[in-house]
């Protein structure tokens, strides 16, 4: 099912069965809640089962930035956007590596870790060196280190995006939005037991009240 199907069957289910214009127009920040359930409910699920279907996975190619760059020795990449975090010290990116997806580089957890790998790395007499990569969720961004010279300028990411919209490759009209049955049904239940149930019901009188209000003004203005 795509972005949409999704959003709709949310809206229906809020709406009693009917999906009216009011409704619909809502769209936006219905999609909005429906992302924010989707990440609770993956980390809740990867709690408990400890670890996330391959559904959730997207693929992308993080950008890079020459203004970004801070020294010879680290390329910077930008992520399209933040990934979900399994807990405080877990990311959920899977792959960090050359285009192909068969060319993983060494991952570190922390910037302490990364220094350390680092240090190996440089003192290591092995010709065939793997860059190693560090991803930074408080900038979302990737640094890899590799020897100066021969810095990629494009990597490939696997990990599960927080608003998968963000990802350039994902079209939200025709591919299937990264969720499963399950987890559907766990942010269905957090979205309903949490206060955005109490801000969907209010969404249409938010609209109706808004529409009348400029109705108004339009009146006052001789429109």
């Amino acid at each position: 099912m795509t972005r949409r199907q999704y959003i709709e069957l949310l809206q229906s289910e809020t709406s009693g069965g009917k999906i009216t214009d009011e409704v619909r127009l809502n769209y936006r920040l219905m999609g909005a809640f429906l992302d924010i359930g989707r990440e609770m409910a993956i980390t809740m699920y990867a709690e408990k089962k400890g670890g996330a279907p391959a559904q959730l996975y997207q693929t992308t190619y993080p950008m890079f930035k020459n203004d970004t760059q801070e020294d010879d020795c680290n390329t910077i990449f930008a992520m399209p956007g933040p990934v979900v975090q399994i807990d405080q010290a877990t990311s959920s990116i899977s792959y960090i590596g050359g285009e192909s997806g068969m060319d993983p580089y060494i991952r570190s957890s922390d910037r302490s870790s990364f220094a350390n790998q680092m240090q190996h790395w440089l003192m290591s007499s092995i010709a065939s060196k793997r860059p190693v990569s560090l991803y930074i969720p408080e900038f979302n961004y990737i640094v890899i280190n590799k020897t100066p010279g021969n810095l990629p300028k494009r990597i490939m990411v696997t990990g599960i995006f927080a608003y998968p919209t963000d990802v350039p490759e994902y079209n939200p009209d025709i591919d299937n939005y990264p969720i499963t049955n399950e987890i559907f049904s766990i942010a269905k239940d957090y979205i309903y037991r949490t206060s955005i149930a109490e801000m969907m019901t209010k969404i249409p009188d938010i609209i109706s009240n808004g529409t009348d209000d400029m109705s108004i003004m339009q009146k006052q203005r001789g429109r």
